[in-house]
């Protein structure tokens, strides 16, 4: 699970994570608790960018390996 908070003076739209364990050769199921599911290979996963162009936001996020 990945938890973003976004503050309201806050510069930046994107973030970059590096997520360790992640299984390149895999795909993920990949879910946005506000926009739904989707697949995600595991290439893309490991450094994953996420982009909250909203101020004073908190998005969730769960990914789980197929």
């Amino acid at each position: 699970m990945i938890q973003v908070f976004k503050r309201e003076f806050s510069p930046y739209d994107t973030v970059t994570f590096n997520l360790r364990e992640i299984d390149e050769n895999a795909t993920y199921t990949f879910e946005d608790i506000d926009e739904g599911v989707r697949e995600i290979s595991g290439a893309d996963l490991k450094n994953l960018k996420l982009t909250i162009k909203e101020k004073r936001k908190a998005k969730i996020y769960i990914y789980k390996k197929k």
